[in-house]
């Protein structure tokens, strides 16, 4: 029971403290009888417990107690009024800034002048993918460096045989082109047509005799198959693709693939 009067009595008082009126209020009537909050702090020493008692009847006698409360409440709504009358301006002024006078001038401006909180968050936006982009760049560059270096290894150490294809050494390929050149690659060939994987074994076989580059998006069985085999080399690369070309073996599997029917 004590509790909640407690704490009805410290809502009261929190609400009343509060209160814009009466804050207002009490500033203005000590600004309005500020002779008599001044004299109740700095009295002469002189001045004992009597005279001070009768400095402020004096005081209130020559001023009505109850007027002076009246002028001071009165003054104390018109500077409420005021004051809510220039929050209601700078309210209707705000929201005319940013409902009125921005549209129009985005709409005569044509886009060409932006905000700047708009401006900024776009300048960090392109700047955050400018960065994942060269990130995205660096990691190709690092790939295809990697896969050339792979590519070389199997062209200098081809020494594999794959689905029944001989695989021989650059050496080997130079001094015995004229008796390889005349293998026959039937059997091979045949397995190749009816392999899924190599179904593109045709396109490739064109894009190299066309020097057409060949990336990570390109079908790479069919070029992989031809460099384990040894029918084609590393012939360039750039930062779009890499360049092969056929060997003596290579030219001869070729001929042989496009005249099987």
């Amino acid at each position: 029971m004590l509790k909640e009067a407690w704490d009805s009595f410290k809502d009261n008082i929190k609400e009343r403290v509060t209160n814009p009126f009466l804050g207002t209020f009490v500033l203005v009537w000590i600004v309005h009888n500020w002779k008599v909050v001044y004299a109740f702090f700095f009295f002469d020493k002189e001045y004992n417990l009597e005279k001070k008692i009768q400095f402020f009847k004096d005081y209130w006698n020559d001023k009505s107690f109850i007027w002076n409360l009246i002028i001071v409440a009165f003054i104390a709504i018109a500077i409420l009024i005021l004051t809510y009358l220039f929050l209601s301006l700078s309210r209707y002024l705000s929201n005319s800034y940013e409902n009125i006078i921005l549209p129009q001038i985005a709409k005569h401006t044509k886009g060409k002048i932006v905000l700047a909180e708009i401006y900024q968050n776009t300048l960090a936006q392109i700047k955050n993918l400018e960065a994942r982009l060269e990130e995205e760049r660096k990691s190709k560059v690092e790939a295809i460096q990697e896969r050339e270096k792979m590519e070389e290894r199997l062209y200098k150490n081809n020494n594999l045989v794959i689905d029944g294809g001989i695989i021989g050494d650059e050496k080997s390929k130079s001094s015995n082109s004229t008796n390889e050149s005349k293998k026959d690659y039937g059997e091979l060939i045949k397995r190749v047509k009816q392999d899924t994987v190599l179904s593109k074994m045709d396109e490739v076989l064109i894009d190299v005799s066309k020097k057409i580059r060949f990336d990570d998006a390109t079908e790479v069985w069919g070029i992989n198959f031809l460099l384990q085999n040894g029918f084609v080399y590393l012939d360039g690369s750039d930062s779009f693709g890499r360049f092969y070309n056929f060997t003596d073996e290579g030219l001869e599997f070729k001929r042989q693939y496009f005249a099987t029917t």
